[in-house]
C-alpha cells in the first residue's frame, strides 16, 4: 500500500519557498491640513538639493565679491598714501625753491652793497716829478635809488575777478575781518585753484608801512613766498574770509590790494580797491 504521507512530505520538500524581497527604504514627507487631510509631497529631495546648491553658490559669490572688495580697498589706500606723499614732496620742493630765491635775493643785495662801498683806486706815483705822489680821486658811486614799487598798477585777468571787497573791525576788539568774493569768469567748465594775498595800506605810503595777509615778506610789492597764500578752489565763485585777531590797526588804511596766484606760482590777478574801514558787532553780523 502506498504511503501517501511520505510522498506528500517529499513533494513539500521539493518546493522552494520564495525569498521575501528586501524593500528599499524611502522617505516620504507628509503634511496634514487643518481639516485632517494628509498630503504627501513627492520629490522634495530634489527641492532641498537645489536649495542647498543655490545656497552654496550664493556663499561662493559673496566670498569672491568680498575678496575683490578688500583688494580694491587696499589698492585705494595705497594710492591715497602715495598721493599724500607726492603732495608733501611737492610742498617741500616749493619751500626749497622759495628758500633758494630768498637766498638769491639776499646775495644780490649784498653784491650791490659791496659794489657801492668799493674804495677809490690807490694813488699813482709819477716818477717824472721827483717821486711826488699825485692822487686822482674819483667820486664814489652814487647810491642806487630804491626801486619804485608800482602798488597801484592793476593786473587784469580773464580767469577770475574780485567783487564785494570789505574790511571790518569787530567792535570793542582789535580783531580784523576782510571779506570778498572771487568769481570765475573763464568760459570753460574746469575748476580753478590758487592762493590769495591781501595788502592793506594807505595810498602813497612806502612798502614798509604796508600790512600783508597772510604775513610774508614782499619783493617789489609782491609776496615772495607765494605758496603761503590762502588756498581756494572754485567752479563758479567763493566767499573768501580773512580773520586776524589782535591786529595792529592803522586807521589810515584806505586801500586794499588783492593778489591771486595760480597753483604754479604765476600771478593771474592784482586788483587794488579803495575801502572804508567798517565796524561790525560780531563775525555773524555781516
Amino acid at each position: 500500500m502506498e504511503n501517501i504521507s511520505r510522498n506528500l512530505e517529499k513533494d513539500v520538500n521539493k518546493l522552494k519557498i520564495p525569498e521575501q524581497e528586501k524593500r528599499k527604504k524611502r522617505w516620504t514627507l507628509l503634511m496634514i491640513a487643518d481639516n485632517g487631510k494628509v498630503v504627501m509631497l513627492k520629490g522634495y529631495k530634489f527641492f532641498l538639493g537645489g536649495l542647498f546648491a543655490l545656497l552654496l553658490t550664493a556663499t561662493g559669490v559673496a566670498i569672491a565679491l568680498s575678496y575683490l572688495y578688500m583688494n580694491l580697498k587696499s589698492e585705494n589706500t595705497h594710492l591715497i598714501a602715495d598721493s599724500s606723499e607726492a603732495k608733501q614732496q611737492v610742498d617741500e620742493l616749493k619751500d626749497e625753491m622759495d628758500l633758494l630765491m630768498a637766498r638769491l635775493i639776499v646775495t644780490e643785495s649784498k653784491i650791490e652793497s659791496i659794489h657801492a662801498e668799493d674804495p677809490p683806486p690807490p694813488a699813482k706815483k709819477d716818477s717824472a716829478k721827483n717821486d711826488v705822489a699825485t692822487v686822482t680821486t674819483t667820486p664814489p658811486p652814487l647810491a642806487k635809488p630804491p626801486e619804485k614799487v608800482e602798488d597801484d598798477v592793476n593786473q587784469t585777468s580773464n580767469i577770475v575777478e574780485i567783487k564785494n571787497f570789505k574790511v571790518f573791525r569787530i567792535q570793542g576788539t582789535s580783531n580784523l575781518r576782510v571779506r570778498f568774493d572771487i568769481k570765475k569768469i573763464a568760459p570753460d567748465n574746469e575748476a580753478i585753484s590758487g592762493r590769495t594775498f591781501i595788502i592793506l595800506k594807505k595810498k602813497g605810503d612806502p612798502q614798509e608801512a604796508w600790512s600783508i595777509l597772510p604775513s610774508v615778506s614782499l619783493r617789489n610789492g609782491i609776496p615772495a613766498l607765494k605758496h603761503r597764500g590762502q588756498f581756494f578752489s572754485i567752479s563758479r565763485f567763493k566767499h573768501v574770509n580773512y580773520k586776524v585777531d589782535n591786529f595792529a590797526f592803522a586807521k589810515e588804511y584806505d586801500t586794499g590790494t588783492v593778489i591771486v596766484f595760480s597753483t604754479t606760482g604765476e600771478m593771474i590777478l592784482k586788483n587794488t580797491i579803495p575801502f572804508k574801514l567798517e565796524s561790525a558787532v560780531s563775525d555773524e553780523s555781516n
